[in-house]
């Protein structure tokens, strides 16, 4: 039977490790994936635990992550994966974890992370042995504000490392393309109802002209 482990404490058990977060935010799911590259030599019984260890998702439900593992000549590669719907995303143990200050706001119009404060997966228990931290959130939704180190196309990235992981905020704001529709839906239907107005205004002035021609006719 396989042990249970907080996520990122696993890569404190070796030194030499660098996380890239991975989120892909599409209209109705959050996408998560986490990848740990641990570099060698690394104590082989740390990563038989490593192999050996289930990481759930949230605090206090055994819901896991799917893991997949890669050796290579000169690293050991981890990639931990799960998508989460709206109301789950809120739960997930990893932001939650990793600061104590965070704000997540999600509704139909717009999805809002913040947080304030330590990263604190980068130092657990004191002891630095993370080489550094990407987190990279992606979407083809409208990004309206963010503080993020990094904007390459839809990719918005912040670079956490020694110098940085004690105060190192993230901010993202993201309107939600169900919200731009519903305006749009606004919009032609403000149109619709313009012209149909219009149209019986003209109407009604043709049969005022009409009636006032053939009585002037009489």
């Amino acid at each position: 039977m396989k042990k249970k482990l907080l996520l990122l404490a696993l890569p404190l058990l070796l030194t030499g490790c660098t996380v890239n977060y991975n989120l892909n935010i599409t209209q109705s799911f959050f996408n998560e994936n986490i990848s740990i590259n641990i570099k060698k030599p690394f104590d082989n019984d740390a990563l038989n635990l490593l192999k050996n260890t289930k990481n759930t998702v949230f605090e206090k439900e055994d819901v896991f992550y799917t893991s997949k593992y890669k050796e290579t000549d000169d690293s050991f590669k981890i990639d931990y994966k799960y998508s989460y719907n709206s109301d789950e995303f809120k739960k997930a143990k990893i932001l939650n974890w990793c600061y104590d200050n965070r704000k997540i706001v999600i509704n139909q119009n717009k999805i809002s992370i913040t947080t304030e404060g330590e990263f604190k997966c980068f130092n657990h228990y004191g002891k630095v042995q993370m080489d550094s931290a990407k987190i990279n959130i992606t979407t083809n939704e409208l990004v309206v504000d963010s503080n993020a180190d990094v904007i390459k196309d839809n990719t918005y990235t912040w670079i956490i490392n020694k110098e940085n992981y004690n105060n190192k905020p993230i901010h993202i704001e993201i309107e939600r393309s169900s919200a731009n529709k519903s305006l749009a839906n606004n919009a032609r239907e403000m149109t619709t109802y313009i012209s149909i107005i219009l149209v019986l205004l003209i109407i009604i002035l043709i049969n005022v002209v009409i009636k006032k021609t053939k009585n002037n006719s009489l």
